[in-house]
Order: structure tokens, then C-alpha cells, then sequence
């Protein structure tokens, strides 16, 4: 929570850039195996070409799941990736992301708890929607974690504003 707060107090100096820098929120339904969690997350990044972004992301869950009795939270996540995307004519803005993420999941049960965090290259691709006036909408489906046979996804919506 304490970084949370930390970028968003960097916000305003964002703000006074006119260069490629953006911001954005996404709302992301996160699938571990056999639950589904909801998170609201942070973006910050900058567009080095029309080609090319690099952005950080950080987030908490807002929704929690049950399995077999056992209530799974996602407490937050981080991550930083590379985005290559094309954009059209038609104001849409194809792209492919390669990163590394963080997560920290937490289950409880009868009083008990416990916390685990996981880590790895993640990929993912989506697609935005330039509005015009700087505001882009996109959609996107990312694999945070996959190993072992064990694989965390997340559906993304969110926008995006350019400074």
C-alpha cells in the first residue's frame, strides 16, 4: 500500500511532462487454477517511439474467491514490461507485452492464514482504442505466472492517458 501511495504521489510530476509519458487504471479479472479474482491497478509508462513503450504496473484485489472452503485473496501485484505495438489508421492500436510479475496471494481457513508470493517472465497481448484528447480504451490478456504446470491469467480493461 505504502508504494501505491508513493506513485501515486508522482502523479502531478507526470503531469507537467509533454513527452511520452501515460497513466492508466485497469480493472483485471485474475485467474489462478480454480479461482477468480478481481484487482484494480495503477500504470505508469513511457513511449520511447510510436513502436516501443516501457510501463510498470501495480495493483491490490478488490474481489476474493472460495475453493473448497478455503478463501483466496490477491493482497497485490507488480510488474514491468516492454510493449511493442502497431498502430493503425483506424485508431487501433494492436500490441504484445513481455515483462516480469509479482504477485502475493493469500488463503485462509478457520481462523488461519497464509501468504504466498510467485514470480515470472509474463507475456500477454491486447489491443487499445485511441478517443482522441489523449485518452486510449483497451482490453488485454496477460499470463502473470506459469510454471510448473501452474498458470495465473488476467483479462484487463482499463484506459490511459498520454501526457
Amino acid at each position: 500500500m505504502k508504494k501505491l501511495l508513493i506513485a501515486l504521489a508522482m502523479l502531478p510530476a507526470l503531469a507537467c511532462a509533454d513527452n511520452g509519458a501515460y497513466v492508466g487504471v485497469q480493472y483485471s479479472n485474475v485467474d489462478a487454477e480454480e479461482v477468480s479474482l478481481g484487482a484494480l491497478g495503477l500504470q505508469a509508462g513511457y513511449q520511447f517511439s510510436e513502436y516501443l513503450s516501457a510501463e510498470g504496473r501495480m495493483g491490490v484485489g478488490i474481489s476474493d474467491d472460495t475453493y473448497m472452503g478455503v478463501d483466496i485473496e490477491l493482497n497485490n501485484y507488480f510488474g514491468a514490461y516492454l510493449k511493442a505495438q502497431y498502430p493503425t489508421a483506424s485508431g487501433f492500436s494492436p500490441y504484445a507485452l513481455l515483462g516480469y510479475s509479482k504477485g502475493e496471494l493469500e488463503a485462509s481457513f478457520q481462523g488461519e492464514s497464509l501468504s504466498e508470493d510467485e514470480s515470472d517472465m509474463s507475456y500477454g497481448v491486447g489491443v487499445e482504442y485511441d478517443l482522441g484528447n489523449r485518452f486510449l480504451l483497451g482490453v488485454e490478456y496477460l499470463v502473470l505466472i506459469d510454471k510448473d504446470g501452474y498458470e495465473i491469467n488476467n483479462l484487463s480493461f482499463g484506459g490511459r492517458y498520454r501526457f
